[in-house]
């Protein structure tokens, strides 16, 4: 009887072990084949997502809509002004604030203009030799609306690799200005945000130099203020003018 005991419970023994042990095999085995097909899914799925949120399209809906939600913001430009046969360089820095207060400076062959508006009054400092004042309005202030029709006329647009500007990671694309078919559009626009970071439009054939944009500070405490004293008068140097 001892025997039969022993050999029937080492029979026991024996199959309580190997069974868990080839389950053990099988369900390694799933997992093995698993991990690798969920893996790739994850990643097709990320994929596909980022393909969608990266195209033109998509972003420059969310630019606009991003644009929306800007009170303030500052901007410098680079650009030349073309009045034959002379070509005069310009660069400007700008503070805009919502919705109609401006501060520009323009610089023109060194010297330097400065202008404040306000709702439909122009200040401007009339101490330099070239007075622009007449010209404010047609130097296309970078504010929201600008930005924003130079989003819309951006077409046939290719995208670039991205690019950082002032630290932050930008979709890139290339295109073409719909309202001037001559004309070459770069943008930059945040990946975090989408905030438009940076604007070049080149003219084809000519040989004026690119207009580049770049924006920053966005959502700061700028204060833009009449130049008056505490009792009202324009500080000196400085003249007004009504904008129709």
């Amino acid at each position: 009887m001892s025997d039969i005991t022993e050999t029937t419970m080492a029979k026991v023994k024996s199959a309580n072990i190997k069974k868990p042990v080839r389950r053990l095999r099988r369900l390694s085995l799933v997992v093995m084949v698993s991990i690798p097909v969920i893996a790739i899914l994850i990643f097709i799925s990320l994929w596909q997502l980022w393909i969608t949120d990266s195209e033109p399209q998509n972003v420059l809906a969310k630019a606009m809509a991003a644009a929306e939600s800007i009170t303030s913001f500052r901007a410098t430009s680079r650009s030349s002004l073309v009045f034959p046969p002379d070509e005069f360089r310009l660069e400007s820095e700008c503070e805009f604030v919502f919705p109609d207060r401006v501060h520009l400076k323009i610089t023109m062959e060194g010297q330097l203009n400065e202008y404040i508006i306000i709702g439909d009054m122009c200040y401007f400092l009339a101490s330099n030799k070239i007075v622009l004042a007449s010209m404010a309005p047609f130097f296309e202030v970078p504010s929201k609306l600008t930005t924003q029709k130079e989003l819309e006329s951006a077409i046939e647009l290719q995208q670039l690799p991205d690019e950082a500007i002032d630290g932050q990671i930008c979709f890139h694309y290339k295109g073409i200005d719909e309202t001037d078919m001559e004309t070459m559009v770069e943008l930059w626009i945040g990946r975090d945000d989408y905030l438009v970071r940076e604007i070049i439009r080149t003219a084809q054939g000519d040989t004026s130099e690119p207009r580049i944009t770049r924006y920053y500070d966005f959502n700061e405490p700028i204060i833009v203020e009449a130049p008056k004293t505490e009792s009202g008068d324009l500080l000196l140097g400085w003249k007004v003018v009504h904008i129709e």
